[in-house]
């Protein structure tokens, strides 16, 4: 599960001429960022401190 979420947040931030070209330690290396805060499968802070970020559309996160 984690993988197909690093797939999808690369495959969003990259522009879909380059979707062929998917750097998946690029993807991870932006997931790191996120999850610091979000958790590492986007389901936020247990608190309410930080959104849940999965689920949501592509068009909130990018």
């Amino acid at each position: 599960m984690f993988k197909v979420f690093v797939f999808i947040i690369a495959f969003l931030l990259i522009p879909l001429s380059h979707a062929a070209e998917i750097d998946l330690a690029l993807g991870e290396e932006i997931n790191e960022l996120c999850a610091g805060c979000h958790g590492e499968y986007g389901e936020g802070g247990k608190q309410g401190e930080y959104p849940r970020l999965a689920g949501l559309p592509a068009s909130y996160i990018a």
